[in-house]
C-alpha cells in the first residue's frame, strides 16, 4: 500500500470523520462514506490474527459493535433507508462468530462466546421491537462460504473509495495532496504510523487527539472539512481568492481560520 494511500485513509478516518464533542460515541456508522476504510481495518486485523480463541474474541467484538453502529443511526433516525443492508452486515458477522467457534475445545472460552451472542441477540430482538418491524425479512442467512467472496483491497480499489470519500466531502484528492505536500517530514511520519495503527486493529479513530502533530498540520487538516461543515448547515461556499467563506442566509459570513478555532457566529 503506497505511502500517499496510507496517510490520505488516516485523514479521511480521523480527523474528517472524528467528532470530537461525543469522544465515547462510535462516530463512523454505516451510512457514512468514512466506513469502508473502518471495515478495511477490521479486515485486516481479521487476517492477522491466527490464534483461534484471539479471532472469536475479535468477531464477537466486530459483531457487537455493528449492532452498537446500528442501535446509534436508529437512535438519531428511525426512518433509516436501506435497513436491510446494515443488518444484514450485522448477520454476517455473527455467522463468522459462529464458523471460528466451531474449531474452539476450551470450555471456558465458548460459554463466555454463547453468553455474548446471547446477549446481542436480546439487543436485537429489542431493536426489531422498538422498530416494529421484522428484521428477519432482511436477513439473508447465507452459506459461510459465500461470506468469505470478499471485495479484494487493492491499491486501485482504496484510491477510488479516497475519491469518492472527497466528493463526499466537496473537495477534491487535489486538496488533500495538497496538504500533505506542505506538512513536515515529522508530521507526515506520524500519520502514517496512525494510519498503520488503525489497519492493524491497534487504534481507532478515537485515539485521534493522542497522535503529537503539529498544531499548523491539525489546522492544514481540519480546513478539509470546511466545505462539509457549510454544506450541512444548508449555506453557501464562497471561494474568493483561494480564500473560503461560509456564509449564512442573513448573510453572516465565517471563515476556515474561526471555523478551525470554532469561532463561526452561527
Amino acid at each position: 500500500m503506497s505511502k500517499k494511500i496510507i496517510i490520505a485513509l488516516t485523514i479521511f478516518i480521523t480527523f474528517l470523520g472524528f467528532n470530537f464533542a461525543n469522544a465515547n460515541e462510535i462516530n463512523i456508522l454505516p451510512n457514512n462514506p468514512l466506513y469502508f476504510f473502518k471495515d478495511l481495518g477490521r479486515k485486516i486485523q481479521d487476517f492477522f490474527t491466527f490464534d483461534n480463541v484471539k479471532k472469536v474474541e475479535l468477531r464477537i467484538n466486530v459483531a457487537n459493535e455493528k449492532l452498537t453502529e446500528i442501535e446509534q443511526m436508529v437512535s438519531k433516525n428511525l426512518n433509516i433507508p436501506d435497513y436491510g443492508k446494515y443488518f444484514k452486515k450485522y448477520e454476517e458477522a455473527v455467522l463468522k462468530v459462529h464458523d471460528k467457534i466451531k474449531t474452539i475445545d476450551k470450555e471456558d472460552v465458548l460459554e463466555k462466546a454463547t453468553k455474548e451472542v446471547v446477549k446481542q441477540e436480546e439487543r436485537l430482538n429489542r431493536l426489531k421491537d422498538s422498530l416494529r418491524i421484522n428484521i428477519d425479512d432482511f436477513i439473508n442467512k447465507e452459506d459461510i462460504s459465500a461470506l468469505e467472496q470478499e471485495e479484494v483491497y487493492t491499491d486501485e480499489l482504496i484510491t477510488n473509495r479516497v475519491i469518492e470519500g472527497t466528493k463526499e466531502f466537496g473537495i477534491t484528492t487535489k486538496d488533500v495532496l495538497k496538504t500533505m505536500e506542505v506538512l513536515s517530514e515529522e508530521d507526515m511520519k506520524l500519520l502514517e504510523q496512525f494510519a498503520m495503527d488503525i489497519l492493524s486493529g491497534n487504534k481507532t479513530e478515537k485515539d485521534v487527539e493522542k497522535i503529537e502533530l503539529s498544531d499548523d498540520a491539525r489546522k492544514k487538516i481540519m480546513i478539509l472539512g470546511f466545505p462539509k461543515f457549510c454544506a450541512d448547515l444548508g449555506y453557501e461556499l464562497l471561494v474568493e481568492d483561494d480564500l473560503k467563506f461560509c456564509i449564512s442566509p442573513l448573510g453572516i459570513k465565517c471563515t476556515e481560520e474561526e471555523f478551525i478555532n470554532q469561532g463561526c457566529a452561527f
